[in-house]
């Protein structure tokens, strides 16, 4: 089976995931929902679980999964708030539950409550250290709040805490896990390892829109442009609504002295965000070569998608 007859495979067997959560074929029982919206989760398709996840949750109010479940499927969709909902009734229910403690965390701290996340994500370490996911988003915190020194001995434990969870033989469900991986690989600096890791994360899972992003920057770190461009090209496919993918093109476009083919995704990108203020500035300096304005404090056109130490802007779960 080659790829294009992979995916094409991949996309049924999700619409038909999802068709059985509120169609005639609905789920007779709280696990069986679960299960069914655990095959969506790991083709990436979380926002189709949502709506029969939510009619799931209505028929067994009382089942914790299945409210971590709706909790994930509403983050994935943008609902970050309604997400949280979910997550504190699990942990009032499920107070020693380290994932659920852990998602909560990193909800929280997107909602700008770091402190609140640390705190859960704190007591998850104590409740499960080898938890791989959660020594990630505590490195990943610690990153935001500029403590280096923790910072690196967790994201040094969360690369060994997946190497150890994914195994020799990576499949579909590591997809993610993967992508946390070269993460937590690239924040030591080992740029190598990060990339394979990647590699295998798309191999997995071809239609990760991440992983193929942040397979494009790295591709670019290591000069190899061609591929940066045809990776990165390959996620903005995937998800036609992430202007980080389309300002990176942009900007390697743009290096490579292709001003036109850059000033597109430039547009582009500030066409699906309007405050897109580093896409506005690469435009103008695509459109007056040589750069003559001054760039915006966060200069890079790939620092949101980027992992990376606390001296840059952001980073990009």
């Amino acid at each position: 089976m080659n790829r294009t007859e992979r995916r094409a495979r991949e996309r049924q067997e999700a619409k038909a995931g999802a068709r059985s959560l509120r169609g005639s074929d609905r789920p007779k029982s709280a696990k069986d929902a679960l299960e069914h919206a655990q095959q969506l989760f790991r083709r990436g398709r979380a926002k189709d679980a949502l709506p029969g996840l939510k009619q799931a949750v209505m028929a067994w109010p009382d089942d914790a999964d299945l409210r971590g479940a709706v909790g994930y499927a509403l983050a994935a969709k943008g609902q970050i708030a309604a997400a949280i909902e979910q997550y504190q009734i699990l942990v009032a229910r499920r107070p020693d539950s380290a994932p659920a403690l852990t998602n909560l965390a990193v909800l929280l701290a997107k909602t700008g409550r770091p402190e609140d996340a640390l705190t859960h994500l704190q007591r998850a370490a104590v409740l499960a250290p080898e938890h791989a996911n959660t020594a990630f988003a505590l490195a990943e915190l610690s990153n935001r709040l500029r403590r280096n020194d923790e910072a690196f001995p967790q994201y040094r434990r969360a690369a060994e805490l997946f190497e150890r969870k994914i195994g020799a033989e990576p499949r579909l469900e590591h997809a993610d896990d993967l992508v946390k991986h070269a993460a937590a690989l690239l924040f030591r600096g080992d740029v190598g390892a990060a990339l394979r890791s990647l590699d295998m994360a798309v191999k997995v899972r071809p239609n990760h829109a991440l992983a193929y992003a942040r397979r494009g920057l790295l591709l670019a770190k290591v000069r190899r442009n061609e591929d940066a461009i045809r990776s990165l090209r390959r996620a903005a496919d995937i998800e036609p609504n992430l202007a980080e993918v389309r300002r990176a093109l942009g900007d390697l476009l743009l290096t490579s002295g292709e001003s036109e083919k850059a000033q597109r995704y430039f547009t582009e990108a500030m066409r699906i965000d309007p405050n897109d203020q580093l896409s506005k500035y690469f435009l103008s300096a695509a459109r007056t070569r040589p750069r003559t304005h001054r760039p915006p404090p966060t200069w890079s056109a790939f620092s949101t998608l980027m992992p990376s130490r606390s001296s840059s802007t952001s980073s990009t779960r």
